[in-house]
């Protein structure tokens, strides 16, 4: 995929900070990231396939069906499982069913924080990856916990 893709997927800002202290004990590649966010900007429903590798190894792969962004909520969801905790290299990938394809390696250079949310956006012709800081709506942890 390339760099242009690397697109804002709903206004929230990319992260390139980095800094001593505990932020220095990521290892040379990795970041903390606490979940996904995956969101259809489509006028249509879609049907998703939600990859979540670390390191190489599978930590998520679920389907989702998604409402029509003028739909509400079910446009949206937030998924935070067992991986949060976890300092690695991450890759999301989305397969959409009536396309594309996408998919975006999150790695020390696209963190925000300590702890980072990825944010996909379904648009017309192209999946935008993001990524933003944790907030209490999207936590690093399922108990809310960053």
């Amino acid at each position: 995929m390339n760099r242009r893709r690397f697109a804002l997927a709903t206004g929230a800002t990319a992260g390139l900070a980095a800094g001593p202290g505990c932020l220095g004990a990521l290892g040379p590649a990795g970041l903390h990231l606490g979940g996904v966010v995956l969101v259809n900007r489509r006028s249509e429903r879609v049907e998703t396939q939600l990859r979540v590798t670390r390191d190489g190894s599978t930590v998520l792969d679920e389907r989702h069906t998604l409402a029509a962004a003028d739909e509400g909520d079910g446009s949206g969801v937030f998924r935070n499982d067992a991986w949060a905790d976890r300092i690695g290299v991450y890759e999301v990938r989305v397969d959409v069913a009536s396309g594309p394809s996408e998919a975006f390696r999150y790695t020390r250079a696209h963190r925000d924080g300590t702890c980072t949310i990825a944010r996909v956006g379904i648009r017309e012709e192209t999946v935008a990856f993001g990524s933003h800081r944790a907030t209490a709506e999207a936590p690093c942890r399922p108990d809310g916990e960053p």
